[in-house]
């Protein structure tokens, strides 16, 4: 006699890819007001999402995340071109229906990695991230977050990665 048993899945393994855009407070860089700034970018990578306790879950992550700033002064315009590595460690909670809700903290390099240097203050980054999801098919999400730095930083390694930004993605559920 065979007994049908539902199973459900303990994790799930996600591959991501957002659209960011950054935003700050003005910018002052050697005494000229820096004006029409623009912070446009990507990143990609993947997550582990995992069960703890019903609806609530935590999630790991591994992102690479690549802004393109632009700036204007009095005196001159420029860009710049940033790449970093983000590790996402949140709590959420599945809602009813096909949204969830997660919220934690970003770690991410401040430095360039040729530059870092354990010896060196403000090699990281720290932002408090929240994020919700919607669920579009049962292997496809829609998902807006929001990363605002908490880190006491100089304002001189915002210029050219901003300090808080937003970001809307589709997530693939591997897993």
């Amino acid at each position: 006699m065979l007994i049908p048993l539902n199973t459900y899945a303990q994790s799930h393994l996600h591959l991501d890819a957002n659209l960011l855009v950054g935003f700050q407070h003005q910018k002052e860089l050697n005494q000229n007001q820096l004006t029409n700034a623009s912070h446009l970018g990507f990143n990609l990578g993947s997550n582990w999402q995992f069960r703890i306790y019903k609806r609530f879950y935590a999630e790991l992550g591994i992102y690479g995340k690549f802004v393109h700033s632009r700036y204007e002064t009095d005196m001159a315009n420029f860009s710049a071109k940033v790449v970093r590595l983000q590790m996402p460690m949140l709590i959420g909670i599945k809602g009813l229906k096909k949204w969830q809700w997660s919220g934690g903290l970003t770690l991410e390099n401040n430095r360039d990695f040729e530059d870092m240097n354990i010896n060196l203050p403000f090699n990281l980054r720290y932002y408090a991230t929240f994020k919700t999801s919607f669920r579009l098919h049962p292997k496809y999400l829609l998902s807006l977050t929001g990363n605002f730095n908490i880190s006491n930083i100089p304002e001189s390694f915002e210029i050219v990665n901003p300090e808080n930004y937003l970001s809307v993605g589709v997530s693939y559920i591997m897993i």
